[in-house]
This record gives structure tokens, sequence and C-alpha cells, in this order.
């Protein structure tokens, strides 16, 4: 494997690399406590808060005008970019990522909320074509976004009724050029990269969002849902652990999650529980088959019939009032 020299140097040289740090700290530092910033700051909390975005009128100014959305992001690059010319090697003091043509710098965060600067380059694909798109994700949040730089083509696309084709409107972005959307009713999506394309991106989880679900442009139907929530998710992702391990134990704690919280995150607790514990499992499935004011009564039905097909004796597993609770899972 080839090692710059450079970068062989630094491995070598503490002192360099703390120093590169310390610079890039005392930018961000110095961008953060400037009276415009700071002002940014407390409008952003009240806004993360819950406050409507009309309520701040500093952080509404800097999402719907070009000069001050500009001037948010050239404040930021005065400050970074010449310790940036001093340590090219420095690390970049704010959460960031990359995916593919699209990289993301996180400049605030809350808990629900999340100001950033999002560029779109479609060099990192090989050219300025983006793929058809012959889907559209349509995500629970508030977003607003103003482009700062760069020129992009693309379709506002809006959910129509369940199982029809997608409404689709053309769009041009440029700078100015600005998006509000709330709910998961509309989307974008970008065709053209003309120009790399900068924006400043404002967007607020709601409390209880829906899920994130992807349509089929052609007829709206639903080929992909995922939960909206970053806890359900976790949550998920640890029963799944818990059921690849083996551990019988956690049983109680998948039936907590069948029994509450979105239909969806309860159907793949239902599902991971079944593959768990599967005498726990059934006796679940059969308590929602049982109870038609649940939600999910029609799709447990139907489940219950295609297991009892395939696994005729599941009928013989005791009732739920037979079936011993186990001790709380440690995990």
């Amino acid at each position: 494997m080839r090692i710059d020299a450079e970068l062989a140097a630094l491995r070598g040289d503490d002192a360099s690399q703390r120093n590169a740090e310390r610079a890039m700290a005392n930018a961000k530092r110095r961008w953060l406590s400037t009276p415009a910033v700071a002002r940014l700051r407390q409008e952003f909390a009240v806004f993360d808060g819950g406050s409507d975005l009309a309520e701040c009128e500093e952080l509404a100014a800097t999402m719907g005008q070009l000069a001050r959305a500009c001037a948010l992001y050239s404040g930021l690059l005065d400050e970074t970019l010449p310790a940036l010319r001093r340590y090219p090697w420095a690390h970049l003091p704010f959460r960031h990522q990359r995916s593919g043509p699209v990289s993301v710098i996180q400049l605030l965060a809350g808990e629900r909320a999340e100001l950033s600067v999002v560029l779109r380059d479609a060099a990192a694909k090989g050219g300025s074509k983006q793929a058809a798109c012959t889907t559209a994700g349509f995500i629970d949040v508030m977003r607003h976004e103003i482009v700062l730089r760069g020129q992009a083509s693309g379709r506002m696309v809006e959910r129509g009724t369940v199982g029809g084709a997608m409404r689709e409107s053309p769009c041009e972005l440029a700078p100015g050029a600005i998006l509000a959307i709330e709910g998961r009713d509309h989307s974008r999506i970008i065709d053209q990269i003309s120009q790399p394309l900068v924006s400043l991106r404002l967007v607020r989880k709601y409390a209880n969002p829906l899920p994130t679900c992807e349509y089929r442009l052609a007829d709206g139907a639903k080929v992909h849902q995922a939960s909206g929530d970053a806890s359900e998710s976790g949550r998920e992702m640890a029963m799944a652990v818990l059921r690849a391990m083996g551990r019988s134990d956690a049983a109680p704690y998948f039936v907590q999650h069948i029994r509450s919280g979105h239909d969806h995150a309860r159907w793949q607790a239902l599902r991971e529980c079944l593959a768990l514990d599967t005498a726990t499992g059934f006796a679940e499935l059969q308590r929602l088959v049982a109870d038609p004011s649940d939600t999910l009564t029609a799709h447990a039905g139907a489940m219950r019939a295609q297991l009892l097909e395939v696994h005729p004796q599941l009928a013989e597993l005791p009732s739920r009032a037979e079936v011993r609770e186990p001790e709380p899972c440690p995990a």
C-alpha cells in the first residue's frame, strides 16, 4: 500500500496533528460566536423546540433570502479555509458525511432539527445526468431548503391516491430557489445537474414520525417502507440481534413491542418473536386475530392461516393463558 509522504510525516508528528485540530476548533468557535450566528443559534433552539419557522425571524430570513443564506455560508468559509490552507489534512470539526454524489456538513443540530450545507456533485457519478428515477421517497419531516450555488433540473412529486400514479411538475434549481415541504405527501427528484449544487437545508423531525415510504412513480405502488423514528429502528435492530443470539429470555421485550407502537414496527416485532420463541409468538398472533379492534387483525388472520397450512402442529400449542411468562431479559 502506498502511503503519501505528507501523511507518513503526520503519523510521526503528534504536535502537527494537535495544531491542526486546534486551528480548526478555533475556526469553528469564531464562526459560532459571531453575532449573526449567535442569534441564529438562539432561534434554531426555539425552532428545535417546536415553534413555527415564522416565529424565528433570523432563521426564517436565512432560509428565505439568498443574500442572508450566502452570508452564513461565506462566514463559515472565511473562518475555516485559512486553517485548511495551512493544514490541508485537518479534520473538519463538524459532523459530515458523503454518500455517492451527495455530501453533507451539519452546522447545527438539536434533538429534532438540523441545519446543514448539502453538495450534490454529479461528477462523482461520472456525468451530469442522473440515472432515470422510477421511484420516489417520502419522508415525514418538515424541510426547508435554499439553493446557494449551482444549477440543476428536477421534478416535484406529489403522492396521489393509493395505487394511483404520482403527480409530477418540473422544477428548476438555481441560486435563490426555495423548497418547503411539510409531511410525507411531497418529494423532489433531481434529474440533471449542470453545475454542482450547493444548498442550505433545514429539517425538523416530527415527534412521532410516520414511516418513510418509497413508491413507484408509474402506478403509486409502495416498494419499500422503513421506520421514520431512529429509536424505533434501533429497537428493531436490537430484536434482530437478540433473535439471532437465540435469547428466548427476551420474549417479554418482544411482546411489549408487539402490543404498542406503529403497526409496521409491531408487525416486525411479531415476526421476530415467532422466530425466537414460537410458542410466545404464536400466542400473540392468536391474540391479534381474536381482537377485532386491532388494526393488525386481518394481517394476523392471514398469517395464522398460512402458518397452520405449512405447520399444522402449531394448532397444538398452548393458549396464551397456559404459556409461562419467562423472566425479564437481562439484556
